[in-house]
C-alpha cells in the first residue's frame, strides 16, 4: 500500500488556500459574481499566492506532525486539527512580512500597527488551517495506526 502522505499535504495546503481565500472574500466584501476575466485573474492569483505561502510556510511543521503521528500511532483528529492551527501562523507571519510595514501615518483612522495587520491576516490563515488539519485527517491521519 502507498503512503498517502503527500497527497495528504497537498490536498490539506489546498484545502486551507481555499478556505483563506473564501475567508478573505467574505471579510473584505467582495465574493459577488465574478464578472470579467480580470476579476478571474485576480481571483487565481490571490489564491496562488495563499497556496504558495501554505506549502511554504507548512512544510517543516507538517513533516513533523506527521513524523509524530506515525511513530506514536495517532489517530485523533484534534491532534491534526491542533498542529494545522500551530502550523498556519507561519503562513500568517511570512503573509505578514511581504505586505511590509503599513504605509499610512499612525495618525490616520485606517492605520493598522504590525501587530493589527498580523492579528488580521492570522485570522484568515488560521480558518484555513483548521481546514487543513481536518483535511489531512480524512485522506491520511485516520489509517496513521495501519502504516509503519
Amino acid at each position: 500500500m502507498r503512503d498517502p502522505t503527500l497527497k495528504a499535504y497537498l490536498a490539506s495546503v489546498a484545502a486551507a488556500a481555499t478556505t483563506t481565500f473564501l475567508v478573505f472574500m467574505w471579510w473584505s466584501g467582495s465574493y459577488g459574481i465574478i464578472s470579467n476575466l480580470g476579476d478571474l485573474a485576480w481571483t487565481l492569483s490571490f489564491w496562488l499566492i495563499a497556496f504558495m505561502l501554505t506549502l511554504v510556510g507548512t512544510f517543516v511543521p507538517a513533516a513533523a506532525m506527521v513524523g509524530i503521528a506515525q511513530r506514536l500511532k495517532i489517530r485523533s483528529a484534534l491532534y491534526y486539527i491542533a498542529w494545522s492551527l500551530a502550523a498556519s501562523l507561519g503562513p500568517a507571519c511570512l503573509a505578514s512580512w511581504l505586505l511590509g510595514p503599513p504605509d499610512l501615518p499612525p495618525d490616520d483612522p485606517d492605520y493598522l500597527s504590525s501587530a493589527d495587520q498580523l492579528y488580521r491576516v492570522a485570522s484568515f490563515f488560521l480558518c484555513g488551517g483548521a481546514v487543513a488539519g481536518l483535511t489531512y485527517w480524512f485522506v491520511a491521519g485516520r489509517a496513521a495506526s495501519g502504516r509503519g
